[in-house]
């Protein structure tokens, strides 16, 4: 009887072990998918940043060419 409490503690354990040893795995694969968003979100503000760029100096570009 103690035995059989022996053996499913330590079933127990491994398993407790298991489950804590996937979580660490999903922890940092949460964490690569958060940075991989925040450079790829830093990326995008730039190009909207770019595309502002772009319409005023398009602007300017029509405004030169209509004066000539």
């Amino acid at each position: 009887m103690i035995e059989k409490i022996s053996d499913s503690f330590i079933i127990i354990k491994e398993q407790v072990e298991n489950v804590a040893c996937i979580s660490e795995e999903n922890a940092a694969s949460t964490q690569e998918v958060v940075s991989t968003v925040q450079r790829e979100n830093s990326d995008i503000v730039k190009i909207g940043l770019s595309i502002k760029d772009i319409n005023i100096l398009s602007s300017e570009l029509s405004s030169m060419i209509q004066n000539l």
